[in-house]
């Protein structure tokens, strides 16, 4: 029993526990009857065992009626015993984004033993009712992640809101990841959220309503002495934004990952001057990615990223934006590779719909040696490089990438670097049809063909 009950990934089907349901005319669940005192005590026996639950309506499993919740919650609330439903539940995953004025039901399952709640969905009416309702039936969160705010006309954080959500944030103790809607995460939040002892990741997060640039004119400045235990930040904010945010922070923060999303650019903005206060912010940076919205034509080169060259200890650098990267050279391969020896996981991810051979592009296949060369972890490097140019220079015999090499997202390799225990897989729905399918093959044949002879005994 306690193996069937300790995690419900279906709430509509464990409510069948209590009294069957059955669909309504608008095809929403409904109980078929009214439960009885049999049913809570048989519902009870089961509920007591659960310690995690979801709440995601979808395909078969479509959503409960407002009037069967309730019915439901009337009921239960009346019920003798005071203890609560749910006493052993420490994990909430509710997803409603077809309906957001039910995410406030589920109030009704939480309690002190509440460790972990993820809220995907809740309409900004309820704001104020959802954040004193957490503050005060599960004070001892360590996980809070909130998404998909049904946003208000006005788009902005009203001051009641806002207050509620600085002491809600005072008042959880235990927290250790955040993730908050742009909506949400106001300057003052985030200088609350500094304080918190234990934080070790913020997530901000943004919902189903397009984004405009008004939404990010809260500066999320960084103190002396703040986020004492902060590990991780992902913020999705214009690059103006994020700049004018570091260039006014005061203080310094040893975090291992930063992920930025960036919805929009505009002309007068600086990605060489963000880059480098992003240096200066996050000395001891093991992860960087950077993410721009496919309408946004950001250029990167190897000037550009030149001040994040003295992140020496970067493990993880993934760059996703959609301009062609005709600004790079094999020798900037060799800067970034001598730069960055830690790195395990290099990605470029350039729109490969409009990386064909007349592109511009000045990558060439010698592009992979300085980084067989120089990044002993390597592990997964996605380059896209014009494998019609002649490389200037054949690679050293060094150059040959470690054992921990696995995956490849590449035009074309040299087929010297690779070891004899590595594997190549060619994916064409990566590539796409055209030009390249058939040297694609081609190219697969002689490596096979290679491997083969280099494998023959003397």
């Amino acid at each position: 029993m306690d193996g069937l009950c300790r995690n419900i990934k279906v709430l509509q089907k464990f409510l069948r526990i209590l009294a069957p349901l059955t669909l309504n005319q608008n095809g929403e669940y409904i109980f078929s009857r009214d439960p009885t005192l049999e049913d809570w005590d048989r519902f009870s026996r089961a509920s007591q065992r659960v310690r995690s639950l979801t709440y995601n309506p979808q395909g078969p499993n479509p959503y409960i009626a407002d009037s069967a919740w309730q019915q439901f919650i009337t009921a239960s609330s009346s019920l003798p015993s005071q203890s609560p439903l749910f006493p052993r539940l420490t994990e909430i995953h509710w997803s409603n984004r077809r309906r957001p004025p039910q995410t406030i039901h589920s109030l009704f399952f939480m309690s002190d033993g509440l460790r972990i709640l993820n809220l995907d969905a809740w309409n900004w009416d309820d704001t104020s009712t959802m954040l004193s309702g957490i503050m005060l039936r599960a004070p001892n969160l360590s996980v809070l992640r909130v998404a998909g705010i049904w946003t208000s006309p006005e788009r902005r954080i009203s001051d009641d809101v806002e207050e509620r959500l600085i002491e809600c944030i005072q008042h959880l103790e235990h927290l250790d990841s955040v993730a908050l809607p742009v909506e949400l995460l106001s300057s003052r939040a985030f200088l609350t959220l500094a304080d918190k002892p234990f934080l070790s990741k913020i997530f901000q997060t943004t919902g189903p309503v397009a984004i405009d640039y008004a939404l990010h004119k809260h500066l999320l400045l960084i103190q002396p002495y703040a986020f004492r235990s902060l590990l991780k930040l992902n913020l999705g904010m214009p690059l103006e934004t994020l700049t004018k945010s570091l260039a006014e922070s005061a203080g310094v923060l040893n975090i291992d990952s930063f992920i930025i999303n960036i919805p929009s650019f505009l002309p007068n903005a600086n990605p060489r001057l963000c880059f480098s206060l992003i240096a200066h912010t996050f000395p001891r940076l093991k992860e960087l990615v950077l993410r721009a919205s496919p309408k946004m034509r950001l250029r990167i080169d190897v000037a550009v990223l030149r001040p994040l060259f003295s992140l020496s200890a970067l493990r993880h650098v993934h760059f996703d934006y959609q301009d062609l990267p005709d600004g790079f050279c094999d020798q900037d391969m060799f800067e970034i590779a001598t730069s960055w020896t830690k790195l395990e996981v290099l990605y470029f991810s350039w729109s490969k719909s409009r990386v064909q051979p007349d592109s511009g592009m000045r990558l060439t296949i010698a592009a992979l040696a300085p980084f067989a060369e120089n990044c002993a972890h390597m592990r997964n490097l996605s380059l896209a490089v014009n494998a019609s140019l002649p490389p200037a220079l054949p690679p050293s015999a060094d150059a040959r990438f470690g054992r921990r090499f696995r995956c490849w997202e590449i035009a074309t390799f040299i087929s010297q670097i690779f070891s004899l225990s590595g594997t190549f897989t060619w994916v064409p729905s990566q590539v796409g049809q055209g030009p390249w399918q058939s040297r694609w093959a081609e190219l697969k044949s002689e490596l096979d063909n290679l491997r083969r002879m280099q494998s023959l005994p003397l």
